[in-house]
């Protein structure tokens, strides 16, 4: 099941944006103000992590969850993906991923 079905089904979550790309998801988080966002590795590039670590520096109340096909080494997590709060492999189980999403949004 998709991540936004199974988010918007929530009664205590709302999904405020869906997205193809990195570059549409940065221009939506200069306008929206979120507790957590989901970001899919596959859709980074070495800029986009970039402009990401600086908005995370930016909004210091927001939260960002990794999602990742493999658990990233440690110089990654504190290089390329330094934005991140946490990380999800792909194929988590619904109950993980909104575990996961609640713990970040506390």
């Amino acid at each position: 099941m998709a991540w936004g079905i199974i988010i918007e089904r929530q009664a205590d979550m709302r999904l405020i944006a869906k997205v193809a790309s990195c570059k549409e998801a940065l221009a939506l988080l200069k306008n929206h103000r979120h507790a957590v966002t989901l970001v899919d590795e596959s859709m980074l590039e070495e800029r986009q992590c970039e402009a990401l670590q600086h908005h995370a520096q930016k909004a210091s109340s927001s939260c960002f969850i990794l999602v990742t096909a493999h658990e990233p080494d440690q110089s990654l997590k504190e290089t390329r993906y330094a934005f991140a709060d946490a990380y999800l492999l792909k194929g988590v189980t619904a109950a993980e991923l909104l575990r996961s999403i609640r713990s970040m949004a506390r």
